[in-house]
């Protein structure tokens, strides 16, 4: 679904990386960050361009593709795995942030990847999320039409209830991403950081 979705000229979801992301997204370059769905790369640019070494993977080879020629026409590259969020190995401790930018999974899927997510970033790290809410279903502007797919802010919070909670909240916002998400939109937008301290910068 996602190659056929993705294999168009234009960026379905804009070159631009989504504004949530963008305002929670720390000035730290040289550290790591880890953008699992990331579709045509829009996030992952942002993020090179803010000196991160980025690791991005989606299932989609066409989305990776053009995320990866996104990178390179401002200059910049990053690395980008085709794979799925089952399959996805990463060391723990590893990553200094993690963007969840419209990632949905069904539930069991969701708990475990969630608790990859947890293991893998560094004490002190960041996941910054903005998902579709279970408010969003039968509202036209994006987002799954499966309410199994879409997330109530309390089973956020429960993933990551040992996190330092920086911001947690379910609003209506507008949203206008390239063609697909576009209009009033219902979504939790959540940033926390892992209980701990950040010992020093990563390297490559």
């Amino acid at each position: 679904m996602w190659d056929s979705r993705y294999d168009v000229d234009e960026y379905v979801y804009g070159e631009e990386a989504n504004s949530f992301f963008k305002e929670y997204l720390l000035p730290k370059p040289k550290c790591r960050i880890l953008l699992p769905g990331e579709g045509e790369g829009r996030n992952a640019l942002y993020a090179a361009q803010k000196g991160y070494y980025v690791h991005g993977f989606d299932e989609s080879e066409v989305g990776a593709g053009k995320a990866v020629n996104l990178a390179r026409s401002h200059g910049l590259s990053i690395e980008y795995q085709i794979c799925s969020v089952e399959d996805f190995v990463t060391p723990d401790d590893y990553y200094d942030a993690v963007g969840l930018i419209y990632l949905h999974l069904p539930q069991e899927i969701r708990k475990e990847f969630h608790l990859k997510i947890k293991n893998c970033l560094q004490p002190g790290g960041r996941i910054i999320a903005e998902l579709f809410s279970k408010k969003q279903l039968g509202m036209n502007s994006g987002g799954p039409k499966n309410l199994d797919l879409l997330y109530s802010l309390d089973e956020i919070l429960e993933d990551f209830k040992e996190f330092n909670i920086i911001l947690a909240e379910e609003k209506q916002i507008e949203i206008s991403e390239g063609n697909l998400h576009n209009g009033k939109a219902w979504v939790i937008q959540f940033v926390a950081e892992k209980k701990g301290v950040i010992t020093g910068e990563s390297s490559s």
